[in-house]
């Protein structure tokens, strides 16, 4: 893979596991309105964008849910997606608010990398750390991103209509990708630049 190309399929992957994560909170925020009258859910809203954290958000939104559910089918299911929204919240700030550093001599799938930005440091090592998302990290990342956002739309039916979402809703996110999968999944959608590889940039798992 050329690495132009892993740099757009990287920008991809960031962009595409920034905008699930926005599909989570509406559902939140959803879920979090459904627990009060119709008339009374907009100004509900109004308080929740009011508030800056995501984590004083969460609070609020827990108090509401766990205040007017109180089924044990929905609490159980209400406290796994809790966690996973107190877990991956970390991640997401870590998308939105690391430095993108360029490893040109590290592997491919790996010289671009969202680190934490430390001043100290004018030149970075020969690859990334292990606690960097690459490329394969964020996509994987997004995936968990669309599963608990169909939890959330799940407990959302829940609330609604008694019913949850039906379990092939679900999505298998646990398997990181690898990189011939990721790209042709991107390319399945997008026209990408197609460049010439030379045998040195080549890899296996890129080889036909």
């Amino acid at each position: 893979m050329h690495i132009v190309e892993e740099r757009l399929l990287f920008f991809h992957a960031v962009g595409e596991a920034l905008a699930q994560w926005a599909y989570v909170e509406s559902q939140l925020w959803l879920l979090a309105t459904l627990a009060f009258p119709l008339q009374q859910r907009q100004p509900v809203v109004d308080g929740l964008m009011a508030i800056e954290s995501f984590r004083a958000k969460l609070r609020v939104c827990d108090r509401y849910i766990r205040h007017a559910f109180t089924d044990p089918d929905f609490v159980a299911r209400w406290a796994k997606a809790r966690e996973k929204l107190t877990r991956l919240s970390k991640q997401r700030n870590k998308v939105a608010h690391q430095v993108t550093v360029l490893y040109s001599a590290s592997k491919e799938g790996r010289r671009f990398a969202m680190e934490d930005w430390n001043p100290g440091v004018l030149h970075p090592g020969e690859k990334p750390t292990s606690e960097a998302l690459c490329l394969q990290q964020l996509e994987l990342l997004r995936r968990e991103f669309h599963q608990l956002t169909t939890d959330l739309a799940s407990l959302n039916r829940l609330a609604s209509i008694g019913v949850p979402l039906p379990p092939e809703f679900d999505v298998e996110h646990t398997r990181q990708r690898s990189l011939r999968e990721i790209r042709a999944l991107a390319m399945h959608g997008h026209k990408l630049v197609r460049l010439p590889v030379s045998s040195q940039t080549k890899s296996d798992d890129e080889a036909p």
